[in-house]
């Protein structure tokens, strides 16, 4: 539970800070000034990652817009609501992996169905995170630590404790308390790398399993800083995630366009076209005696469907599309890689 005591207080302007068991470091609300705090985890083996400012997080969303070609187009009707940054607690560290699965594939040769057993080795390594914080779906989060897995060597980090104090009242971010500490971690990332790696063979005919997962590098605790712009356009609000060591897009919602509805009609149109053609053919065929394929009749299913999927497809309700990185994660473990 969070707690105000006169004992906790701001060594600069001496207001109450509000902390919890968690809190690595508390923020003054009132002049910004940080108090790092003994928590259940030690100050001292907590890597934070140098943040952009505010106005550079700003700079960093127009950039955005411009490299986004469907953005660039509304530019002037987008209108920014708000830019708020925090410091998100992650566990980073390198994960072995090493297994084997063996899955059955299907070959159709001569009219006639094979099948073929496949033995696949499992072996790499990878960078692993896992975010130290229980409600690990917050928007952007989990490709943020994706992004930083691939970009740590460019990003500058250093001991929390030997962090400038001028560079925390100029970025003024708020730290996110941390929910998991790494006993809890190692077991957790081991667990997930095995779920993750099944995941990418849910479309096989699995018959065999087996993957081991050990770390080579303990896990440590970074603070890594994510900017979240809010903006308006039309009547909808979208977001817009940026890592905070360069500024990159990690996720974003956007406005659908009414040229996405046009792409999205257009493809409906010509579904209905190829469907009706095949059922044209489909229907000759019977005529003349010929066997229908199963290819044949999913598309004779899609012909009837098309009206059907064209509402779903176009229908107004549909205002946004999501943007983000292909993230391989798992109850918030995310890997850097799969092979």
């Amino acid at each position: 539970m969070a707690s105000t005591t006169p004992e906790l207080v701001c060594q600069r302007c001496g207001a109450p800070l509000t902390v919890t068991p968690e809190t690595i470091v508390a923020i003054c609300e009132y002049c910004g000034y940080p108090r790092i705090l003994g928590s259940t985890i030690n100050p001292d083996e907590v890597l934070i990652v140098e943040s952009i400012g505010r106005d550079a997080a700003v700079g960093a969303f127009w950039k955005a817009v411009e490299a986004d070609r469907d953005l660039r187009r509304l530019r002037s009707k987008i209108d920014l609501l708000e830019v708020e940054g925090f410091y998100v607690p992650a566990w980073i560290g390198r994960v072995m992996v090493d297994g084997v699965v063996e899955y059955i594939v299907r070959e159709r040769r001569d009219n006639r169905e094979y099948k073929r057993l496949v033995r696949e080795d499992i072996s790499f390594q990878s960078g692993i995170g896992f975010c130290a914080r229980r409600a690990a779906a917050t928007f952007g989060i989990t490709d943020a630590i994706y992004y930083f897995l691939k970009t740590r060597e460019r990003a500058k980090s250093q001991p929390l404790t030997e962090f400038p104090q001028e560079k925390w009242e100029r970025v003024k971010l708020k730290v996110l308390n941390t929910e998991v500490d790494v006993s809890e971690v190692r077991e957790r990332m081991c667990e997930d790398v095995a779920d993750i790696v099944r995941s990418n063979y849910a479309h096989r005919e699995v018959t065999y399993f087996r993957v081991y997962a050990s770390l080579t590098e303990q896990p440590k605790l970074y603070l890594i800083p994510v900017w979240l712009a809010y903006y308006r356009y039309g009547e909808g609000t979208f977001r817009m995630a940026l890592a905070g060591w360069d500024g990159a897009r990690v996720a974003a919602s956007e406005p659908v366009t009414g040229l996405h509805r046009a792409l999205y009609t257009l493809g409906v149109f010509g579904l209905i076209a190829i469907s009706s053609f095949l059922g044209g053919v489909i229907a000759y065929n019977l005529r003349i005696g010929e066997s229908i394929s199963v290819p044949a009749a999913i598309f004779t299913f899609l012909t009837i469907a098309a009206p059907f999927l064209s509402y779903l497809i176009v229908k107004g309700a549909r205002v946004e599309r999501l943007y983000r990185k292909r993230v391989q994660a798992a109850r918030g473990t995310v890997i850097e890689r799969t092979k």
